[in-house]
């Protein structure tokens, strides 16, 4: 006649088979929860920081630039310079509300930049320092040559991809739009010191219009998304 099982035989095989059982439903768990709530992440912050770009350029590029040309080609209340003011009214919109945001993901990214390239620079000499000890001879070439403040070249500001020279235009731009918003307003509209004030303010403008569109967008860009890119490569090796 089989024995029955007594209840603390089944209890402990309850156990065991949950403690079996419990790898899988945290992959399970993972799979149909943690994943796509993470994937939605990612994309919220995608969405942020490129949103706020392209936000950026149509300000830009098609807000700022014709609305300019358009007055200056067509005169006062064109519809090309009426297009351009709704166009950056628009774009503002978007600005206003992602820049918090942005600026935090741009920060982020950059810090995560910057990690990357000193992983990388540090494999680098790793490496250089392995093949270097084959030779003697070749240590003691590379070492006088380090000591040399020539060879050690200029100091990068910045990681790779990140084009500084337009931070240093931005205050003479500002500078010299405020120079022409004051000459417009202190002078009576039609006279010469207004038409200069008003030459000055759109050069500036325009100015900066192309160098944010041109160099600062591309330039955010590369800095953000380079590293990712080679992070990728590096792990699906």
């Amino acid at each position: 006649m089989p024995r029955v099982p007594t209840l603390q035989a089944s209890a402990a095989a309850a156990a065991a088979a949950a403690a079996r059982s419990w790898p899988m439903l945290r992959r399970l768990w993972r799979k149909a929860v943690v994943a796509p709530v993470l994937w939605l992440y990612h994309l919220g912050e995608d969405i942020i920081f490129y949103g706020f770009l392209a936000a950026m350029m149509a300000a830009n590029l098609g807000g700022i630039v014709p609305e300019i040309l358009g007055r200056w080609a067509c005169g006062e209340g064109s519809a090309v310079s009426a297009a351009g003011e709704e166009v950056l009214a628009c774009s503002k919109f978007i600005i206003v509300r992602f820049l918090p945001a942005f600026v935090v993901q741009l920060f982020v990214r950059i810090l995560a930049r910057a990690r990357f390239e000193a992983r990388e620079a540090k494999k680098e000499k790793e490496k250089r320092e392995n093949n270097e000890k084959t030779s003697s001879t070749a240590i003691r070439v590379e070492s006088s040559k380090e000591q040399r403040p020539e060879s050690r070249g200029a100091r990068r500001w910045g990681p790779k991809g990140f084009m500084p020279y337009a931070i240093y235009l931005a205050p003479p731009l500002i500078q010299l739009s405020c120079l022409g918003i004051k000459m417009k307003a202190h002078h009576e509209e039609g006279s010469l010191e207004w038409r200069v004030g008003y030459v000055l303010d759109d050069f500036a403008r325009f100015t900066s219009a192309i160098l944010i569109s041109f160099v600062g967008v591309p330039s955010m860009l590369l800095t953000a998304m380079i590293p990712k890119v080679k992070d990728d490569d590096t792990s699906s090796q």
